[in-house]
């Protein structure tokens, strides 16, 4: 390409990465070769190089979950326009397929993860501290963030659900609900709290 052009390779690297380093006409030769040689950008190959990335990846563990569905349009909302794009992928609720597919993802070398839950596997967790780079976990709560979390207290939930369907003094039990596909997690982090409350062991 860069023969097509007339120009060094250096220059083609520069004009693709740097464009308001190079000079309108020779940026120009360059993008009309481009599009005679129908050459794309290896993304990757420039981000090992360079050390850095305008892909920031976001790790959902249920694409079913509505909640989750809420904050991944405010992160899309958030990004556009910033010069990053995002890359999501989905971990599930187990932490060895947690485990596999973040060292996929991490040899990309993402500009930022985050992540709709907190990383639950210390493999992972050193991994993303040693790579330092932005991290934020969200919808969980754990005192030892890797770097920003954003969450509440499940257990505090539960007590607080135990703690109003007291005082309303119901005839029949209470019933609390979570979409089918976050209900085991969301219930081994809140049930004790509903447990630790004296009127749900009545």
């Amino acid at each position: 390409m860069a023969r097509v052009a007339g120009v060094s390779p250096i220059t083609v690297s520069r004009a693709l990465s740097y464009p308001d380093k190079v000079k309108e006409e020779t940026r120009a030769r360059i993008l009309e070769a481009v599009a005679q040689t129908g050459y794309v950008v290896n993304r990757f190959a420039s981000s090992l190089r360079s050390g850095r990335s305008n892909v920031i990846t976001v790790f959902v563990s249920s694409l079913l979950n509505p909640h989750f569905a809420t904050s991944v349009q405010g992160i899309v909302d958030a990004v556009e326009g910033s010069g990053y794009h995002l890359m999501f992928a989905q971990t599930g609720y187990s932490e060895m397929l947690e485990i596999d597919v973040v060292e996929s993802v991490l040899p990309f070398r993402p500009a930022g993860v985050v992540f709709t839950g907190v990383v639950r596997a210390d493999k992972t967790r050193s991994a993303l501290q040693k790579l330092g780079i932005p991290v934020m976990e969200m919808w969980g709560n754990r005192p030892d963030p890797i770097d920003m979390l954003v969450g509440s207290s499940a257990f505090d939930a539960g007590r607080l659900m135990a703690n109003i369907s007291a005082s309303a003094a119901s005839a029949t039990s209470p019933i609390a609900a979570t979409p089918s596909s976050a209900r085991r997690s969301v219930s081994r982090v809140s049930a004790p709290g509903w447990r630790s409350t004296s009127w749900s062991s009545n």
